[in-house]
């Protein structure tokens, strides 16, 4: 199937349309106001130690937290977490923060202690967006103005630190077709372990990389066809009952069609 795709796109009709681009998208930090840090202090008369943090994750530093104190020679009963972080973007999940300084905190002398991240420690150290190289080769007729076949290679940089790369490559890849109906597609992706910077599960999740860079060939589609760009999409749009790139149907309008059909027939 793939292969046919292929010589399709290199032996086009005279009725198709072929645009062959690549694409990239830099690695990038989502900078959110409040760096990574924690807060915390330690009762060592109750073994209770408790922590502030800023994490998207809070059940798994509980658990790495819990894990580390009992091997300790601390006296430990108890942990009161308290997770509470403005907006992350995906830089403070999986974040070591909350891990440092329950740390600190342990050691501390029962004062309060703070450990964050200045501004230039956030920008090394926080993960960012993926860094992604994309390839697509996208077929559109020039009579119907409608997508016939995609071909898209994504290529993403998790950077040093097992993140969340595997899910932002799927995530990148199978929303790339956004809103548009595509009815042949090849979609392959891979991620990358590196020396570049740690990337994670930023906002837009590999949809952000991958899908501006569909709709900046939609726009040029659109021009060297001289046709509206919100008509060209308009045409293209998906409607319910049609079949995604993984083909499936996200036809919600059947689904609330059949339910209204089983109310009818009194089978609810």
């Amino acid at each position: 199937y793939a292969d046919q795709l292929a010589q399709e796109m290199d032996n086009p009709p005279e009725d198709w349309l072929v645009l062959d681009r690549e694409f990239h998208s830099q690695s990038i930090d989502t900078c959110a106001m409040e760096p990574n840090n924690a807060n915390g202090w330690y009762d060592e008369k109750n073994g209770a130690l408790h922590l502030v943090i800023t994490s998207q994750s809070p059940i798994e530093a509980m658990g790495a937290i819990v894990e580390m104190i009992q091997k300790s020679n601390f006296k430990f009963k108890q942990l009161f977490l308290h997770p509470c972080s403005t907006v992350g973007y995906g830089s403070k999940d999986h974040a070591p923060e909350p891990v440092f300084g329950a740390i600190v905190a342990m050691y501390g002398n029962g004062l309060p202690v703070r450990w964050a991240n200045d501004r230039y420690e956030q920008f090394q150290s926080a993960l960012k967006r993926h860094s992604f190289d994309m390839k697509f080769r996208l077929a559109v007729n020039k009579k119907t103005h409608k997508i016939e076949s995609l071909i898209g290679n994504f290529v993403g940089n998790g950077g040093g630190r097992a993140n969340l790369t595997a899910a932002v490559m799927a995530v990148g890849t199978t929303g790339m077709q956004g809103i548009y109906y595509i009815p042949k597609s090849d979609l392959s992706a891979i991620g990358l372990a590196t020396r570049a910077v740690d990337a994670g599960s930023a906002r837009g999740f590999g949809t952000v990389q991958t899908m501006p860079a569909l709709d900046t060939l939609m726009d040029e589609a659109a021009k060297i066809l001289n046709v509206d760009p919100i008509e060209f999409r308009a045409k293209n749009l998906l409607q319910s009952g049609m079949k995604n790139t993984q083909g499936a149907i996200p036809a919600g309008a059947l689904r609330g069609k059949e339910v209204l059909q089983r109310y009818a027939n009194h089978t609810l």
